[in-house]
C-alpha cells in the first residue's frame, strides 16, 4: 500500500528545498520536522527508529556518478506527520488528514 496516498490531501506544515552536497537528508529531516513541532528535535525521538538515515541518504542523493538519483521521492511517519524526503532537495511535512487515520483504524481492526 502507498501511505503517501493515505496523506496526500493533508495540510502541507513545511516546505524546504535542499542541496544535497551540503546537507544529508537525514539531517534535512530532522530539521524539517523540528521546525513544525514543539520541543524540537528531541520531542519525536531519533531518525533511526523510523528509517535507516544511512539508507535513506544512499537514497535520494547523487548515484555516486555524478549523477542526482531523478525521480526518487521517500514517505515515512516521524512525529505523526506524513515526511517526503524527494530526490530534487525538496523535504515535505504534512499533517495527516482524519480520513487517513480512520482508515488505518479500520485495517487494523480488520486483522
Amino acid at each position: 500500500m502507498d501511505r503517501s496516498e493515505e496523506f496526500s490531501d493533508g495540510d502541507i506544515e513545511a516546505h524546504a528545498q535542499y542541496d544535497w552536497s551540503t546537507t544529508s537528508p537525514s539531517d534535512a529531516v530532522v530539521d524539517t520536522v523540528a521546525s513544525v513541532v514543539s520541543g524540537g528535535p528531541t520531542s519525536f525521538g531519533p531518525l533511526y527508529d523510523r528509517i535507516d538515515p544511512d539508507a535513506l541518504d544512499s537514497l535520494v542523493q547523487s548515484t555516486g556518478t555524478g549523477r542526482t538519483a531523478d525521480g526518487i521521492r521517500v514517505s515515512f511517519s516521524l512525529a505523526d506527520r506524513l515526511v517526503t524526503v524527494h530526490s530534487n532537495g525538496e523535504v515535505v511535512v504534512r499533517t495527516p488528514t482524519r480520513k487517513g487515520a480512520e482508515k488505518r483504524r479500520e485495517e487494523r481492526s480488520e486483522e
